[in-house]
């Protein structure tokens, strides 16, 4: 979940204080993303650690900051304990597949099966999208060691995509020094080349695919977007060659729309040196995912 400096702050402000009735160990948990819901309002969710003692895996007990009614803490067995930490943590357990359990027993052996699966669906929520806007400021909270491996690989992916010589990220350890569980990840700094640099990126004259003028010179800040659109045209293009997949629309969008976060509503077809926009309802929808 991608959140803003605001965001971050209020997950820091707002920790659940838990006590372990097993082992006495106590600790701050703090959410993994805050959802904005108007007027300065925020949901915050949890990630597994809020339901399960970081120190010996079982279930926390009542939460002494929260006196506001009882609360079952014995631990649960079989589809009903399944079902109320699916809804306490994950939402709805429709939203939750076979072969997401099957993924999470792979992905975490080791770990008891209803926190391999609440990390397992963390990291979904976390890494499940596309390619990442490259923003000064955007940060993610509550990662976990495990998985900051893989929020670098998606930036250095996204500087591919979009074209930026270089970014600055932050890694701080929310709660240090006592712990290294929850780490946060900032992107402090995005540097899109000199001018010199500048003036000899490819999408000069291009036609935005958002407000169809022309790309100016020396406009880093254009981008280009991968769409799940099949092209029928040979130019330009783009495939995943691990998956063997190719021959998927593109468009290009100049840096004032991407500034303002518009959507292309056409792909970009070239033919003979001429660029003609295709709109995006005239274009077969694929599933492959982007690389």
């Amino acid at each position: 979940m991608v959140l803003g400096d605001e965001k971050e702050q209020v997950i820091r402000d707002n920790p659940k204080h838990l006590k372990c009735p097993h082992c006495g160990h106590e600790d701050d948990i703090h959410a993994a993303a805050a959802i904005p819901e108007g007027e300065g309002k925020y949901t915050l969710i949890f990630g597994s650690d809020a339901d399960f003692c970081t120190r010996c895996d079982k279930p926390w007990g009542r939460n002494e900051a929260e006196e506001e009614g009882p609360q079952d803490t014995k631990p649960k067995t079989g589809d009903q304990g399944l079902k109320q930490f699916l809804e306490g943590s994950l939402g709805e357990p429709e939203q939750v597949s076979p072969e997401d359990i099957q993924a999470a027993k792979e992905r975490y052996p080791g770990l008891p099966y209803p926190l391999a699966l609440a990390k397992y669906m963390l990291d979904k929520l976390l890494f499940g999208t596309g390619v990442i806007e490259l923003r000064p400021g955007t940060s993610w909270g509550g990662i976990h060691l495990e998985t900051i491996g893989q929020l670098v690989q998606k930036l250095a992916d996204a500087m591919y995509h979009q074209a930026k010589k270089e970014i600055t990220i932050i890694i701080r350890a929310d709660d240090f020094p006592r712990s290294y569980d929850h780490l946060t990840v900032e992107i402090k700094e995005v540097d899109v080349g000199t001018e010199e640099e500048a003036e000899k990126f490819p999408f000069t004259n291009w036609p935005c695919c958002a407000c169809v003028k022309p790309i100016p010179p020396g406009d880093a800040g254009a981008t280009i977007v991968l769409l799940k659109k099949k092209a029928t045209w040979v130019y330009p293009t783009w495939g995943n060659v691990l998956q063997g997949s190719g021959g998927l629309a593109s468009a290009v969008i100049c840096g004032s729309c991407a500034a303002a976060g518009k959507q292309p509503n056409h792909a970009i077809k070239k033919e003979g040196g001429m660029f003609e926009l295709v709109s995006l309802s005239e274009l077969e929808d694929i599933d492959e995912p982007c690389p």
